[in-house]
Parts: C-alpha cells; sequence; structure tokens
C-alpha cells in the first residue's frame, strides 16, 4: 500500500526490520545467502523523527506486517537508529546491498559505513533504474565470483 507524507525521507529501515524479522512471511530460507537489496531515490528517516509525529516507542525489531503485508504499527513504534538495524541485520545473516540515484550516493555510502559489520554494499542507479540489473550484477560479483545472478522475467 502506497502512502503519502509531508516530507522525502522514507521508512526505508523500518521496510528492511520487517524484512529481515518476518522470515516466514518473507519466505526467507535458513540455509540461503540472505541479500536484501534497497532500491530509492530518498534518503531513510532515522529513529527519532517519528517524535515530529508523537511517536517516542522505540522500535521493537518485531514482526508487525498484517494479513495483506502492511507494517501495521507505523504510527506506533519510532523508527529504527541505523545501529539497531544493523544488530537486526547481522542477526538473521542478511547482507544489505543499498542501490541509490547518484544525488543520494553519499548518503548511503555513509550508511553503509556505520553498517560495516553487515557487509553492506553501495551502487548507483539512474533516475529510471534502467541499469538496476547491471549495478546489482557488479555489485554481487564484488562479493563471490563463484556465484551467478539469474534474472526471472
Amino acid at each position: 500500500k502506497i502512502s503519502g507524507n509531508y516530507d522525502t525521507a522514507e521508512g526505508t529501515f523500518d521496510a528492511m526490520i520487517q524484512a529481515a524479522v518476518c522470515t516466514d512471511r518473507i519466505g526467507w530460507r535458513s540455509n540461503s545467502r540472505r541479500v536484501l537489496v534497497v532500491s530509492t531515490d530518498s534518503t531513510s528517516h532515522l529513529a527519532g523523527d517519528g517524535k515530529l509525529a508523537g511517536i517516542i516507542r522505540p522500535n521493537d525489531g518485531q514482526c508487525h506486517l498484517d494479513d495483506d503485508g502492511v507494517y501495521s504499527e507505523s504510527t506506533l513504534h519510532d523508527f529504527p537508529s541505523i545501529g539497531f538495524l544493523t544488530n537486526v541485520l547481522r542477526r538473521e545473516r542478511i547482507l544489505p546491498i543499498f542501490l541509490g540515484t547518484s544525488d543520494r550516493l553519499a548518503y548511503y555510502k555513509q550508511v553503509a559505513d556505520a553498517m560495516q559489520a553487515t557487509g553492506a554494499r553501495v551502487g548507483t542507479i539512474s533516475g529510471d533504474s534502467g541499469n538496476l540489473v547491471d549495478v546489482l550484477r557488479t555489485v554481487l560479483k564484488t562479493l563471490d565470483s563463484s556465484r551467478q545472478l539469474i534474472v526471472l522475467q
């Protein structure tokens, strides 16, 4: 479900927490290499940003996807901090890959540096995302040259 707000930052880190902890809903296999690809042209809200809406309860790192797959507690929990998100991704053995437009590259490089313990990677995509698969393929090659990315259409 798409919703609108009055700022340009997105709830990317909220979404990443839900993707990481809603194991059964997402369908993560227990023995797979878990890679979470974030493709964006915006920054993400950070812990503390929820205060603007009166949300002061910290992110609890629990699965809150309703039956339709919508994050049902976005108005109850603040956005996660980068440190908290890093801990969740490490615990769940998930490698984050941030693919952002050139105007967001510096931001996501800083995020990846802060998440160094996860092995986070960053790539630059065009405004229309037309090069997304090629950039993702290049980034994945830096991880393990013996694996092959197969794109299903």
